[in-house]
């Protein structure tokens, strides 16, 4: 599993680019994921019998995402998708 690397911890967590493409997909077809705190914590229950893109599912599935709950939420802050 691909976890973040070290860094200031005053800065946020900088978001491997597919991690960041992958939870900006899954933000527009299903922000409630995003809202749940255990889809951070483990993803692969959400996840679980849903139909997403390969693509998607591997970035989730093989990256710790909860180190990069707050750095998504405040760049995604205040962006609109139509």
């Amino acid at each position: 599993m691909r976890k973040p690397a070290e860094e200031d911890s005053a800065q946020p967590a900088l978001i491997p680019e597919d991690v960041l493409v992958a939870l900006a997909a899954i933000d527009h077809c299903h922000p409630e994921w995003l809202r749940d705190d255990s889809f951070f914590r483990a993803p692969q229950d959400t996840l679980r019998g849903q139909a997403i893109p390969d693509e998607v599912r591997t970035a989730i599935l093989h990256t710790e995402l909860a180190p990069y709950r707050e750095s998504y939420f405040r760049m995604s802050r205040g962006v609109h998708m139509s």
